[in-house]
């Protein structure tokens, strides 16, 4: 009497193909909690000043964040390699000069942009809220000893936006 042999594979394939089944899920499309896009801002020019070697300007932006803070955005063009640079606000106008009120993150001289991340983040909307009567300015500087200032611009109440959105 011959016995037939069915190979395992045969009585294995079947069950291997029905457990095989995938569902695909459906894409997420709705966005985190405090994430999205960004749309209201407020923009304000950042000018060499005179006896800087470089030209360095740009803008600093500042952006109404989903999650309830003000977020700060800094773009400066013809900024040095080699060189980290500082950028503080300070109160009352260029001409006056007062105390510091934020010290923001490096900026990286190759980019031009914070070291950190795209944005400063500072908390609660307060600083956004109250930009058009805010009595400030932002200086530029090389974060080296010298510390000397290369670029500057008024800001808030001190200054029209070049670009603003609500």
């Amino acid at each position: 009497m011959k016995r037939k042999r069915i190979p395992i594979l045969y009585t294995l394939l079947p069950l291997l193909l029905l457990s095989c089944s995938q569902e695909s899920p459906e894409p997420a499309l709705n966005v985190a909690d405090g994430g999205g896009t960004l749309s209201s801002h407020k923009a304000y020019r950042i000018e060499k000043v005179g006896s800087a070697a470089l030209d360095i300007q740009g803008r600093i932006v500042f952006w109404s964040g989903n999650g309830g803070n003000t977020l700060l955005q800094i773009a400066l063009d013809n900024t040095e390699e080699a060189i980290s640079y500082k950028a503080e606000l300070i109160a009352g106008t260029i001409e006056e000069r007062k105390e510091t009120l934020l010290t923001l993150d490096k900026i990286d001289g190759s980019t031009g942009a914070f070291r950190s991340g795209k944005f400063f983040v500072v908390s609660g909307s307060k600083l956004f809220d109250g930009l058009d009567t805010y009595d400030a300015h932002i200086i530029i500087s090389e974060a080296t000893e010298s510390g000397n200032i290369v670029a500057m611009g008024n800001i808030g109440g001190n200054a029209a936006p070049i670009s603003s959105a609500d």
